[in-house]
């Protein structure tokens, strides 16, 4: 009783002072509801089953509260809760909280609800052009490639400090974010050994600077560079212990309001060390790249073509692991909506990622009131076939309507088809689908 007591007490002073600043502040708060159900079918294997159905269905969701509370001009704050997960993950929550045959039914085991989002944000710092923002956030870099959000999924987040210089024609964006922090794992608990931790050695970190600069109108160009630091010393238990810089650079032309066309273009180099043990630390050392040109043509620009790449180095040497290892890429239709080569395909380091992959691809986008159809095809191919008879890893056809019902309401429904190419040699090559409708609010 006297911890409840204490615990009622500790937080009636702190809403206190809470409740002075929110008072006295502009308080937003803004929320995101989505659900979408999905069907697979072959896509693990691209194999119908002999005995039963290879096809299943299942429906996601994810909510969001965000509340954005700014004292001043120059300081906010932000505080957001989400919870993500699947239908069907966890026991319902009923009334009558026991059962008299088989006991409590309240478990309730499979709760998702996280803190995704907590930062201090401070704009003008000292009066100059700098602010940062102190806690967990999201960060997208460019095109997501190397840094995005995952919103079609269960989102992304980083936990640090990012700082921005931002003027009239250019802008300086600078980051260190604590990845993976060991130092506090218990090192008795069974899971990991005795002595596991090495005072913070272990700690994953991310850090890196990029700018942003006006080269003309809708012309943009963004170098960064990145560098990603994993000091594991779990060996095998959670992966190997590496280094690597990314350094790389986008270009950017946005459609002018009387323009037709509009393109991008990315490339980075990647070098860095990785060690498994004592007598076999090979070096990293890739490249990847990609690219759209688009054209928008018809009434008031509805329709949009476009053709594009994306490219991952790899290579033969025995000797290195020429294969690009990921950051934290938003990869969601980055190698067609089935997002069968953002799942299947791993460089052995740092986990899944877009390894020894082509991807060319046209598409057509057509708007026409709040209606957005789109269409792409796919052609997937190795980047180095390792002196293999095949490289025709298949191709994907990609169809989606997009319908906006006002400013909050969205409703997505979308049919992908992947071919398997000559690479796949199982008996039975089948064709493999995905199928999802997406019904989203936001306020």
């Amino acid at each position: 009783m006297k911890k409840v007591f204490l615990g009622v007490l500790l937080l009636a002073f702190a809403a206190a002072p809470m409740t002075t600043v929110m008072a006295e502040s502009d308080v937003s708060v803004t929320t995101e509801v989505w659900s979408r159900t999905e069907y697979l079918e072959n896509f693990d294997d691209f194999t119908d089953q002999t005995n039963g159905s290879d096809g299943i269905d299942f429906t996601t969701y994810r909510a969001r509260v965000d509340l954005n509370v700014q004292v001043s001009d120059d300081i906010g704050a932000c505080v957001e809760i989400q919870n993500f997960g699947t239908w069907g993950d966890a026991f319902p929550l009923s009334s009558q909280s026991q059962d008299p045959v088989i006991g409590n039914l309240n478990t309730n085991v499979n709760n998702d609800t996280q803190l995704y989002q907590a930062y201090i944000d401070l704009d003008n710092v000292g009066g100059s052009n700098l602010s940062l923002q102190v806690g967990r956030q999201e960060h997208t870099l460019g095109n997501e490639l190397h840094m995005g959000d995952n919103d079609f999924y269960g989102g992304q987040y980083f936990d640090g400090i990012r700082g921005d210089l931002d003027f009239e024609s250019w802008a300086l964006t600078f980051f260190y974010y604590k990845v993976t922090e060991r130092s506090t794992l218990p090192g008795s608990s069974g899971v990991f050994p005795p002595g596991f931790t090495n005072n913070g050695s272990d700690d994953s970190d991310f850090w890196g600077i990029h700018g942003s600069f006006d080269v003309a109108e809708g012309h943009n160009l963004e170098p960064y560079f990145l560098y990603k630091r994993d000091g594991n010393e779990g060996g095998s238990l959670l992966g190997p212990k590496y280094s690597a810089g990314t350094l790389g650079v986008l270009y950017d032309h946005d459609r002018t309001e009387d323009g037709m066309f509009d393109w991008s273009v990315e490339v980075a180099v990647q070098n860095g060390e990785v060690s498994f043990n004592p007598g076999n630390e090979p070096d990293l050392s890739s490249f990847i790249a990609e690219g759209q040109f688009g054209v928008a043509f018809g009434s008031d620009n509805a329709h949009h073509a476009k053709i594009g790449f994306l490219l991952v180095g790899d290579g033969d040497d025995p000797q290195d692991i020429e294969a690009f290892m990921e950051l934290f890429p938003d990869t969601h239709r980055r190698a067609g909506a089935m997002d069968v080569f953002s799942s299947l395909s791993s460089s052995g380091v740092g986990g899944d990622s877009f390894h020894n992959l082509t991807n060319i691809f046209v598409g057509w986008d057509w708007t026409t009131g709040n209606n957005t159809f789109s269409a792409a095809l796919h052609q997937f191919t190795l980047t180095e076939d390792f002196g293999g008879p095949e490289d025709d890893l298949g191709q994907e056809i990609d169809l989606m309507w997009e319908h906006m019902s006002g400013e909050h309401v969205g409703l997505q429904i979308g049919i992908s088809q992947f071919m398997p190419g000559d690479l796949f040699t199982t008996p039975n090559d089948e064709d493999a689908m995905r199928a999802w409708a997406m019904l989203r609010f936001r306020g």
